[in-house]
């Protein structure tokens, strides 16, 4: 054999020539498409499983709305609990006897509010404008303690063993207190001493 012509075995092709004649005689045909089937209802637990998961995801974007609002009104009563506790303060720095007669006396229903009259008679007792501030404010608290609310204390308001006239050191008989302007400021009808 001569070297650089190549065998003629070389240049066949046995699988190209086979393969055409295999097509001529078996020739390929497509199989068709099988036709679509009929889809079937859904089982009845398929059914109820969807809707089941339909009702979780809802519940669950529910629960996650009512968390955003309770949330959302968390935040808006701590801002008004701010805003009250910052007026309260600014109150409390501005008028401490009318903090003083809030916390004794808007707590209880059955208060009346008549701030400015008592405040006016406690004022008018005699030696309070004397005393320095820290101090008349406490006796104003016992002034409304035993003097102020009605049905509180252990003595009645003309016993001279009442914390009040104690504090004071004024005599309820002795007639320098004024108990007209007390009993209009109590809002009472009658004429008689308490």
């Amino acid at each position: 054999m001569a070297r650089g012509r190549g065998n003629w075995l070389s240049r066949f092709q046995p699988t190209k020539v086979l393969g055409e004649i295999v097509h001529a005689i078996f020739p390929i045909v497509p199989k068709p498409k099988p036709k679509p089937r009929p889809r079937k209802p859904p089982s009845e637990f398929k059914r109820r499983k969807r809707e089941y998961e339909t009702q979780q995801r809802r519940t669950r974007r529910e629960a996650e709305q009512e968390r955003e609002r309770e949330q959302r009104r968390i935040q808006r009563q701590r801002e008004r609990d701010e805003e009250r506790a910052e007026r309260v303060r600014r109150r409390q720095q501005a008028d401490p006897y009318g903090q003083i007669w809030m916390e004794e006396m808007l707590s209880r229903p059955n208060a009346r509010n008549n701030y400015p009259a008592h405040f006016e008679l406690f004022g008018e007792t005699p030696g309070i404008a004397d005393m320095p501030d820290d101090e008349r404010q406490e006796l104003w608290r016992t002034y409304l303690e035993n003097m102020a609310k009605h049905g509180h204390g252990r003595y009645r308001r003309d016993d001279p063993r009442n914390p009040w006239w104690q504090a004071s050191g004024i005599n309820p008989r002795t007639g320098r207190f004024d108990w007209q302007a007390w009993r209009e400021a109590m809002r009472y009808s009658h004429r008689r001493a308490a």
